[in-house]
């Protein structure tokens, strides 16, 4: 199931590199699509690959940011999802990065637009989750 899922999701990141080279424009939907890349690999257990592809989704939305606010919902979701996926793979240095993602999303979590937007909810339950990862024993 998550197989196929990756490979479409790897022709569709393709597809959008190709796009993005021509139009700069194509930016939010890059990072969309290596999000659901990464979602995939994380379902798949392939932990490493989905890292490499959230720490790329974070990285544009980063930049996007820098451009528009209205990319901090998405920048704040990809960070906790960046920081479980760190979390899930047990290490101390990973642990480590996982608590880093976390007090960013702590930050980011009481930014008025993140607080305004319908994922609000969503994204405090992800947090909880997340701090369960830094904080087991």
């Amino acid at each position: 199931m998550f197989d196929s899922a990756i490979e479409h999701y790897k022709e569709v990141v393709r597809i959008r590199r190709e796009i993005f080279e021509i139009d700069n424009g194509a930016k939010p939907k890059l990072a969309v699509a290596l999000n659901n890349l990464a979602n995939a690999y994380y379902r798949k257990g392939l932990f490493d690959e989905a890292i490499k592809n959230y720490k790329e989704t974070v990285k544009i939305y980063r930049e996007l940011v820098e451009i528009d606010k209205k990319y901090m919902v998405q920048l704040t979701t990809s960070l906790v999802l960046l920081g479980i996926a760190f979390g899930s793979l047990n290490t101390e240095e990973d642990k480590l990065a996982a608590e880093k993602m976390l007090l960013e999303v702590k930050l980011m979590l009481e930014d008025s637009i993140v607080i305004g937007s319908p994922q609000y909810s969503l994204l405090i339950k992800l947090s909880k989750l997340l701090n369960s990862l830094v904080c087991e024993e």
